[in-house]
């Protein structure tokens, strides 16, 4: 049988779409979180502008490298605890939340000892961005949902 256009069309947004999603989320995730980082960072921790330099340069990597799996995870929760578009704002709350805190404290911590952040500086930086965490979390999960939205991909909510 002869592939039609549409055939091969269909065929080629399979092999964009990977490419796509992990586009997506890491865009998402590199303009919502660094300017929120990087002012706790300063004005919060007092790290001087070097350090969050370094900071937002090693959270630009992790966010490379985990923000497409932190997509899938928090889709993943959403799935298992039976949460869609009509969920209740506290589930979605608790859904991103969850998702959150249990990628964030590890990765911050790291970000925080690559860029040389001193013990009294992180003391500050990684409880403060915890709680921030906690708070943003279903801020963030609402714009990861529009943003997948107006670029074509499937948000979670």
């Amino acid at each position: 049988m002869k592939e039609t256009l549409e055939d091969k069309l269909q065929t080629a947004e399979v092999t964009i779409s990977p490419f796509k999603n992990y586009a997506v989320d890491t865009t998402a995730a590199l303009s919502f979180w660094t300017p929120i980082m990087a002012s706790i960072e300063y004005f919060g921790a007092g790290m001087d502008s070097e350090e969050v330099f370094k900071s937002r340069l090693a959270a630009a990597a992790v966010h490379m490298t985990i923000a497409r799996p932190y997509g899938k995870l928090r889709q993943w929760i959403a799935d298992k605890l039976g949460a869609n578009a009509q969920s209740s704002q506290t589930k979605k709350f608790a859904i991103d939340t969850l998702a959150m805190i249990s990628t964030q404290a590890p990765l911050y911590a790291t970000i925080l000892y690559c860029s040389g952040a001193s013990f009294k500086e992180a003391a500050v930086a990684l409880p403060t961005g915890l709680a921030v965490g906690a708070v943003s979390g279903r801020p963030y999960g609402y714009v990861l949902d529009r943003w997948r939205k107006a670029w074509g991909t499937k948000p979670t909510f």
